[in-house]
């Protein structure tokens, strides 16, 4: 494999393997796949031809939505493994020519994230969506068991509150929805860049990016979704050209 390829060079021709970490290979007899168990597999994927593994959610959480519901972005879920674990995949696939990739759900995490922890008890804390009544339509807002109160937004599940990157258009009779250069979504976006960069520093070589078109809430054309991911693709072009 070299190194030296650019991502968007290595992206234009690799064959790429996904893989749901929990059901592809259980190194330990426990009943559930794990990072080892893929280690163990690497020799058949690079015989396929495979230059690439694509690994569905990996990081710690409740699995309330089989690992789309984060509690933890820098930390590999338990039943997987460690980071170390990681870092040993990363090497051995790499020693065979496959690249690492990770799947990043950036648009929710799980509701016992300690960003939300924090948040459902900050009033003025905008890392979520809030609101003091349940607006439209009703079942994407839950009621908050924390200390300030009121209503936050979900994504799919009420175990899945809504990260906030901002509103691409403003409402008078919808205050709760803020630009998406407001201190919230600049914060989470920040944090995205971090989680990014965590990976990246370890070896992994991507991401396959979950919903990315729906981060900035009421977006005709995603436009300005679209200047986000744009925002971040010029920034790993800098800071990590090798990497998608």
């Amino acid at each position: 494999m070299s190194q030296s390829r650019t991502a968007l060079s290595w992206l234009s021709d690799a064959v790429l393997y996904q893989i749901y970490p929990q059901s592809f290979a259980d190194s330990d007899g426990d009943g559930i796949g794990d990072l080892a168990g893929i280690v163990e597999r690497l020799d058949y994927l690079a015989w396929l031809g495979v230059d690439t593994v694509w690994l569905n959610p990996c990081f710690a959480s409740e699995f309330g939505d089989g690992g789309y519901d984060v509690v933890d972005y820098l930390s590999i879920a338990p039943r997987y493994g460690t980071n170390e674990d990681a870092a040993k995949l990363i090497d051995a696939a790499s020693s065979r020519g496959i690249r690492v990739m990770f799947d990043l759900v950036p648009g929710h995490t799980s509701h016992r994230h300690p960003w939300f922890q924090e948040s459902a008890n900050t009033p003025g804390d905008h890392r979520y969506i809030w609101s003091d009544r349940i607006p439209s339509p009703m079942r994407e807002w839950i009621p908050n068991q924390g200390a300030r109160g009121g209503f936050y937004r979900a994504n799919f599940f009420p175990i899945q509150p809504a990260l906030n990157f901002g509103y691409a258009r403003s409402d008078e009779t919808e205050p709760w929805r803020q630009p998406v250069d407001a201190d919230g979504p600049m914060a989470n976006r920040a944090a995205l860049r971090d989680v990014m960069a965590f990976w990246f520093d370890r070896g992994v070589s991507g991401f396959r990016v979950d919903m990315a078109f729906s981060l900035v809430k009421d977006d005709p054309g995603q436009v300005e979704t679209g200047n986000l991911w744009r925002q971040m693709r010029e920034w790993i072009d800098r800071s990590y050209p090798h990497c998608a």
